[in-house]
């Protein structure tokens, strides 16, 4: 992902897949260079994407690390942090992976003192999504139908 993160930073309206340092500082140079080019004009909001099984290599940002990966979007200049995503692993509990994340959610809230947001579910388990207090649901398969696999 680090390698589009220019071109994303020129025109994505927001990210829901930052999962690593090495991304956020990927997207905050290129949000940077998409400004000074007037490519851009208002900072990036992002969305920590969580990886409720703590495997770091299925994607996401394990626990131990979620606090350092704050500190460094808020610590930067063209990134806004807009709150955490998580796409839970299709052994888990939906609902369960779900709630842990809005505690987070709302820990992070307290301690920076501003609101941030969920975005957490999609067709198959939006209904667990929306009881645990996710703001953001995917739901293409819903409006758009199954889509083919590879």
């Amino acid at each position: 992902q680090t390698k589009k993160a220019n071109h994303v930073a020129r025109w994505a309206a927001s990210v829901h897949s930052l999962d690593s340092l090495k991304l956020a500082h990927a997207l905050e140079r290129g949000v940077s260079l998409a400004k000074e080019r007037g490519e851009r004009e208002s900072n990036l909001p992002v969305f920590i994407q969580g990886s409720a099984d703590g495997d770091g290599a299925r994607g996401g940002v394990t626990p131990d690390a979620l606090d350092e990966v704050v500190r460094a979007v808020e610590e930067a200049q063209h990134l806004e942090l807009a709150g955490l995503m998580v796409v839970p692993p299709l052994d888990a509990d939906a609902g369960e992976v779900f709630r842990d994340v809005r505690g987070e959610v709302d820990r992070l809230s307290s301690e920076l003192d501003r609101p941030l947001k969920m975005s957490a579910g999609m067709s198959a388990d939006m209904a667990e999504a929306i009881a645990a207090g996710s703001d953001i649901v995917r739901v293409g398969t819903s409006i758009m139908g199954p889509r083919p696999v590879g």
